[in-house]
């Protein structure tokens, strides 16, 4: 049993087994310059750097993590929701405006959307001013983003 793994561009896309048969009568010119003769250890998806094969790379790590946005305020204490919206709807006692609107713009985004990013770097961010503000603590912080809690 003789093994080729196809390698179009240095991933094998696929293992041939041509039992033991010639590959150059099999396959037209052009496939087989894009076999390399491998053993079983070869695997779909594995890597091809012209000398040698390898397992490709791990995956990488989630960098999104959705939750509805009633699902993120689940994540919050009571107590924790009446400090945040008092937090984000704080008013200027000059202007009478909210102080800050870019938060209160994000927010309405965010329950339009009925999503929010647990890893996402604005999500981080206002959890970030929620501590500087006491309205919650680094740990709860740290639990609240947890994509996994």
């Amino acid at each position: 049993m003789t093994l080729y793994a196809r390698t179009p561009d240095g991933v094998v896309m696929e293992i041939i087994d041509v039992g033991v048969s010639d590959i150059n009568t099999m396959f037209h010119a052009d496939i087989v310059a894009q076999c390399v003769e491998c053993d079983s250890t070869v695997k779909q998806g594995y890597l091809w750097n012209g000398n040698v094969f390898s397992a490709p790379p791990p995956p990488p790590p989630i960098t999104a993590y959705s939750v509805t946005y009633e699902a993120f305020q689940d994540r919050f204490t009571q107590a924790e929701m009446d400090g945040m919206t008092d937090y984000i709807y704080e008013t200027d006692v000059t202007t009478g405006m909210p102080k800050r609107q870019a938060i209160i713009q994000a927010y309405q985004r965010d329950v339009a959307a009925n999503s929010v990013d647990l890893l996402a770097a604005k999500t981080d961010t206002f959890l970030t001013a929620l501590v500087a503000a006491g309205v919650v603590t680094e740990a709860r912080k740290t639990a609240i983003l947890d994509p996994l809690a």
